[in-house]
């Protein structure tokens, strides 16, 4: 158990929770610990960690609380220190990370209001026709972003996909300002998200005020993540050791169980978010090739550059249960 005067942290976690509020949102804290991941990157699976965690932490008398950008949790956003002690990002292969953004864009679960009027935007369409040239982009009147990738090939689906979160500042902009609030992660972010310490299933722990840990340490099989999620604990709380309450509620949101179990467990019916199970990994695998070789074939291996920075493992091993 750890003291209370020995740790006193709120984890942060970005993504969607359950609406109930949770008996320690109310508790005072002096220091916070952000847990965070882009879209596509992890977002779902650290806010549910984080809430285990801080439910653990609870019951360990350590006074924390949960200050998260979902619905249930930000009514705490005010008992809250604004300082951030430590930062946790979750991070991703920039092109498992690609492909995943094409499945769930595809599937069409979150409005794209800035589509299709940003392909009739001047500085866009000559940014996307010098970059991916043989390409021919057009939207039929009013289509909607899933309706119109569902009607393109793959290859030219895959490749918008690739224009648009290169972080390129012209496209964001635009895209901004024509829709501020479901604008597209990009490449930038992700970079950004993969800086400081990094821990993982073999990583010794770190107290460091800033680590990373990688989505695909989270993909492989159950005792690859049970570890992962170890270390991302001792990060934020050194000594602390896990009861069998925290150990069930991080299996409760274990992807890489198998698939009737996954599926057929009820809080696991709360990561609507993910892309797992919708291809095989033969399709993924061709998905992944393609993407590769547009980025060098078109993008100047931009793509490639980062996932050598960001260094997470993208054997068919290390993902083979969720995209």
């Amino acid at each position: 158990m750890v003291a209370r005067s020995q740790l006193l942290i709120v984890v942060f976690a970005v993504g969607r929770g359950a609406r109930e509020v949770p008996a320690w949102c109310h508790r005072s804290v002096e220091s916070v610990a952000f847990f965070s991941a882009i879209h596509k990157s992890g977002t779902t699976l650290s806010a549910k960690g984080g809430l285990c965690f801080n439910a653990f932490l609870d019951r360990a008398d350590v006074p924390i609380g949960v200050k998260a950008l979902d619905r249930t949790s930000a009514i705490c956003r005010s008992n809250f220190p604004a300082k951030i002690s430590q930062s946790v990002t979750w991070t991703r292969d920039p092109f498992d990370w690609i492909v995943s953004n094409y499945m769930y864009d595809r599937r069409g679960d979150e409005k794209a209001r800035w589509f299709p009027a940003v392909l009739g935007d001047p500085v866009f369409a000559a940014d996307l026709a010098a970059s991916l040239p043989g390409f021919n982009y057009s939207a039929l009147p009013g289509e909607k972003f899933d309706a119109w990738l569902k009607r393109l090939p793959l290859v030219e689906g895959l490749a918008f996909e690739l224009f648009l979160r290169m972080n390129r500042p012209d496209v964001a902009a635009y895209i901004k300002r024509t829709d501020p609030i479901h604008f597209p992660a990009n490449l930038g972010e992700l970079l950004q998200a993969s800086g400081g310490e990094r821990i993982g299933p073999d990583a010794a722990p770190s107290s460091a005020s800033r680590v990373s840990v990688c989505l695909e340490d989270f993909m492989s099989d159950p005792a690859r993540t049970h570890r992962t999620w170890r270390n991302v604990l001792q990060a934020v709380a050194p000594g602390a050791v896990p009861d069998a309450a925290l150990e069930q509620c991080i299996a409760d949101h274990d992807t890489t169980a198998s698939q009737a179990t996954f599926l057929n467990n009820t809080r696991s019916k709360a990561h609507p978010h993910g892309t797992y199970r919708t291809v095989s990994p033969t399709e993924l695998d061709g998905m992944l090739k393609m993407a590769r070789g547009l980025d060098a074939g078109f993008l100047g291996g931009t793509y490639a550059a980062a996932a050598q920075r960001i260094g997470c493992n993208t054997t068919r091993a290390a993902r083979r249960r969720f995209v």
